[in-house]
């Protein structure tokens, strides 16, 4: 969907009330096609480099205006503490297929603007010297309500530049098709405040207006008819139940929804199936539990927290196995790109996670299995990490929308007509994001409790008895069983399992109730983040993504909570020694 991408570098502290104003104004000017479903807008009231360089990387194939309001230089954007240089946001631009027009609404910005036509970029609006808060907001607030109007970008200009000249006839205007100001020539062009700057032969950008429709045409489907048509195909291959679902079908038989439900449930890994069930299970009209079975904005949030879960997941799976490659010689020192890509991932603010996108660490850690010939414990996943790299393909696309998504969520900014329009995008975005997951069906989860060694006189040999639960769903609570093996797996762990063969994803993934032998029910948690300054290690519950979630941190009193912090911490650092030569809190 086309998007724009708002950026106020606001500060939190002190916030400036011309930029809060700003704003908010635009907001409203696009709000009825933002609500309508026509385009996307992306705001950053705070904007850092952190932030906007992570979300432009997400929402780069759709990127059709970029929108900057703070202070700035000729040379840079002032984004908290720290700049953003304009070399740098010129290549990210450039990766922009669907970019028009970047407006950088601050002070003597004219300086940036021969880079990004040199990047691609076809219309820029800069400035030639430094311009009056005030002002600044009226002609953001009055270019876009022209936008929203259905104005082009020329005429949108225009209207914005006479109302600044009715508030101040002294004020110059510059446009251009022949940027190359250098030197003196700049100096020059400082006369005129405001110019809009075309880059040669793309004249047509000018033109350029906003979606009047919506991109997904015909009659919107009812909740989860999309989800049961995309999931029991992509889950066929890996699951009789699902098969014989479709052979009926070819035979011309019906599979009524309960049955399609059952076996969609029952054939993923319950952290995986607890998040799709509450999407398709049915609105039962006498419980007060939470329903996600029609569009709106809570089916677009659980459509959201589906997507992190799985993505999470496959995450996790490739991180543990690197520790394992790691340690078993396989996989030597890595290389410094993929290093920092991982050390960002582990020593990341919170404030900068809902922005990154995982498929970073998912492409990272693939690009160290495949330069080392490493077969992948879950084989699957090497097509997938193929596909999450291409931006024009289906999955990768999909996850584009998620991560933008989730960015508006988080930023409070979704009206309840636009959570609807958008639930149902995200149901056909999930379809395409599952359709290469269905291997998921192949893989079991356990969590292990507790082993102990068994032995009597009529088992003579010692083997190894596992307490543990089978995380598979189930109507009736989660399965907990005693299995012997003549290996032993990991304590308080949590493993899938590939036939005969298991990874432990803990402490990536941990049970927190293994640590706690009172408890008999299970408790899923994945990382989170790690607050280094705290020093604590942060996990969020699985099942139920928005409680409180588990801190884990020196000074625990309780037994168990003493054994997790032990357990946790000492994993975990072995990890960063193993990858970084450091404890995680030295990152």
């Amino acid at each position: 969907m086309t998007t724009l991408y708002l950026c106020f570098a606001n500060s939190d502290a002190s916030p400036l009330p011309t930029l809060r104003d700003e704003q908010r104004d635009i907001k409203q000017a696009l709000l009825k096609g933002a609500s309508a479903g026509h385009f996307y807008v992306l705001e950053e009231a705070f904007a850092s480099t952190n932030a906007v360089v992570n979300a432009l990387q997400q929402i780069r194939p759709n990127l059709a205006i970029f929108h900057y309001s703070g202070h700035a230089g000729k040379d840079r954007l002032e984004l908290g503490a720290a700049a953003a240089y304009a070399e740098g946001l010129a290549q990210l631009f450039s990766k922009c297929p669907q970019l028009q027009l970047v407006l950088l609404n601050g002070c003597s910005t004219l300086g940036q603007v021969k880079a990004l036509h040199e990047a691609g970029v076809p219309l820029v609006i800069a400035t030639s010297a430094p311009i009056d808060d005030r002002k600044a907001a009226t002609f953001g607030a009055r270019f876009y309500k022209a936008l929203g109007e259905n104005q082009s970008i020329r005429e949108a200009y225009e209207l914005a530049k006479a109302e600044i000249l009715t508030i101040d006839n002294k004020i110059n205007f510059t446009e251009t098709r022949s940027i190359g100001f250098t030197g003196e020539q700049e100096e020059k062009a400082g006369e005129a405040t405001w110019g809009m700057f075309t880059k040669p032969g793309r004249e047509a950008a000018e033109d350029w207006r906003l979606p009047t429709v919506r991109p997904v045409q015909g009659e919107v489907p009812k909740p989860n008819q999309r989800l049961y048509a995309a999931f029991i195909p992509a889950l066929a291959p890996f699951s009789p139940e699902a098969q014989k679902i479709l052979d009926d079908e070819d035979m011309g038989q019906e599979t009524d929804e309960v049955t399609r439900r059952e076996v969609i449930l029952k054939s993923l890994p319950h952290p995986v199936s607890e998040q799709i069930r509450k999407l398709i299970a049915p609105d039962a009209g006498n419980t007060t539990d939470t329903f996600f079975d029609r569009y709106n904005t809570k089916r677009l949030e659980q459509c959201v927290v589906a997507y992190s879960t799985i993505i999470e997941l496959l995450m996790y799976v490739m991180l543990a196995q690197l520790w394992d490659e790691m340690v078993n010689k396989k996989v030597a020192a890595l290389p410094d790109a993929e290093k920092n890509e991982l050390r960002r991932y582990f020593t990341m603010p919170l404030a900068e996670r809902a922005k990154y996108s995982l498929r970073k660490v998912v492409r990272a850690v693939s690009r160290v299995f495949d330069s080392n010939s490493v077969p992948y414990f879950v084989e699957e996943l090497r097509p997938v990490a193929a596909r999450a790299a291409d931006d024009n393909d289906p999955f990768a696309k999909a996850c584009v929308f998620f991560e933008s998504a989730r960015l508006k969520l988080a930023s409070g900014a979704v009206e309840d007509q636009e959570g609807e329009i958008l639930a149902v995008d995200a149901e056909a975005e999930l379809c395409n994001f599952m359709a290469p997951l269905g291997f998921l069906a192949k893989y079991d989860m356990d969590s292990i409790k507790e082993i102990t060694i068994f032995k009597n006189r009529f088992y003579p040999t010692p083997v190894y008895q596992h307490k543990m639960t089978k995380l598979e769903q189930r109507f009736v609570g989660l399965a907990n069983t005693v299995e012997r093996h003549n290996d032993f797996i990991e304590n308080a762990s949590v493993v899938i399992i590939n036939g005969n063969r298991h990874l432990n994803l803990s402490p990536f993934v941990i049970d927190e109730n293994a640590f706690n032998d009172k408890a008999a029910i299970d408790k899923i948690l994945y990382f989170d983040y790690f607050d280094k300054n705290n020093k604590k290690l942060t996990y969020k519950h699985v099942y139920k993504p928005g409680v409180m979630p588990l801190v884990v941190q020196e000074g625990e009193t309780e037994l168990g909570r003493k054994v997790l912090h032990r357990e946790v911490w000492g994993q975990l650092n072995a990890f960063s020694q193993l990858l970084f030569q450091q404890n995680l809190e030295n990152l």
